[in-house]
């Protein structure tokens, strides 16, 4: 396989090359492997999927991707070099995938989980805005006040990212722990509608509009779903001893 274009071709070894620069090579070979074990092993964790369950995900992926007709289908695997077994696999591993999430982290595994650190669980719905100086950002902080619709029009316009820029600065519901102590540390006495920063990092300045806290209960479905991820990361990285490399 090889990716072509208009004035020549890149290697499965560039695309290689570039995510492991990206640092998005680990995740995205975490995900392979997992979905190959999973599909070679699944009867042996009692794992099964119907047919009726498989063409359905089948056809949910179509509708999603707008290929309404079998022509379509073919076309778009003809185009990214796919046959239709191919196509089948994805789905039949997708649909592992999710069994295997349940199975793994089942409600006993989460209370286990929930309750050895609760705190732990402490989320909170986040906008961020990142500029390049402290002084940009403090006068941003300034103008902003305690309007958090101040905070999303501010991020639409000196945001220095184009993702940024077109959401407002929203980025969803993280931990504290993701953060750095100076940060997390903020973030786990905030308040709803609050704004902190300036923060800086690796020469960027950080200001954040806590959206909402979701303390930590197990009935938010949010908490539950947090839980149940960090047990099946902990689960895919036993799975792969730890670690994933590259030889040549």
């Amino acid at each position: 396989m090889k990716v072509t274009y208009a004035k020549g071709s890149v290697s499965p070894e560039d695309i290689v090359k570039y995510l492991n620069l990206t640092n998005q090579f680990i995740d995205v070979s975490m995900e392979v492997v997992v979905r190959k074990h999973l599909v070679a092993h699944a009867k042996d964790m009692g794992i099964t999927v119907t047919d009726e369950e498989l063409q359905e995900f089948a056809d949910k992926y179509r509708r999603k991707n707008f290929l309404w007709h079998a022509g379509h289908t073919d076309d778009f695997l003809k185009g990214a070099g796919l046959s239709r077994e191919d196509f089948l696999e994805f789905c039949l591993s997708s649909l592992l995938y999710e069994r295997a999430k349940d199975k793994v982290a089942d409600r006993q595994t989460v209370e286990k989980y929930f309750n050895e650190d609760k705190n732990k669980y402490h989320l909170v719905v986040l906008s961020q805005l990142v500029v390049g100086s402290e002084e940009e950002a403090r006068s941003i902080r300034e103008r902003i006040g305690s309007d958090p619709g101040d905070f999303h029009s501010m991020a639409r316009k000196y945001a220095n990212d184009a993702q940024a820029k077109f959401s407002g600065g929203y980025v969803g519901v993280r931990t504290p722990e993701a953060f750095p102590a100076s940060i997390a540390a903020k973030l786990r006495t905030s308040k709803k509608g609050e704004i902190l920063g300036p923060f800086g990092e690796d020469g960027s300045y950080y200001l954040y509009l806590v959206e909402d806290v979701i303390p930590p209960d197990l009935d938010n479905e949010l908490v539950e779903a947090t839980v149940k991820e960090e047990i099946f990361d902990d689960w895919k990285m036993d799975l792969v001893g730890g670690s994933i490399s590259v030889t040549k």
